[in-house]
């Protein structure tokens, strides 16, 4: 009878997700192709341009390695260019983007208030 290692099974599983995956901007479009028939047509312009646009500079980064430091750049841009209300809604869809990834990783990742705390789930 022949052993099995479970590790070379998960290490298997992790080289099959090619690493475009798991960055921001195409976890981001997915969660957004799922949500966009709920909206309205404004509602999916505006989260579609801040994907596009609000996030730019975060859009390569793998999304469990995004951080309070990531979340706080991006806010502070957007205070920076006079739109300080934009701020909690485009936090309220950071914390959905990364909450799918919770949901279907099982890792730990903070949520973020719009006080810029932060919680961690376990």
């Amino acid at each position: 009878m022949k052993g099995i290692n479970p590790s070379d099974g998960i290490r298997e599983r992790k080289r099959s997700h090619s690493v475009t995956d798991r960055q921001f901007y195409a976890i981001a479009l997915k969660w957004w192709e799922q949500q966009k028939d709920s909206w309205s047509a404004d509602h999916q312009a505006i989260v579609k341009r801040f994907i596009t646009i609000d996030c730019k500079s975060h859009s390569t980064l793998i999304i469990d390695k995004i951080n309070a430091g990531h979340i706080t750049e991006v806010m502070l841009s957007i205070e920076a260019s006079g739109s300080p209300k934009k701020a909690p809604v485009i936090l309220a869809i950071i914390n959905r983007i990364i909450c799918i990834c919770f949901v279907t990783s099982k890792k730990n990742f903070y949520f973020f208030r719009a006080d810029n705390t932060n919680i961690m789930t376990k």
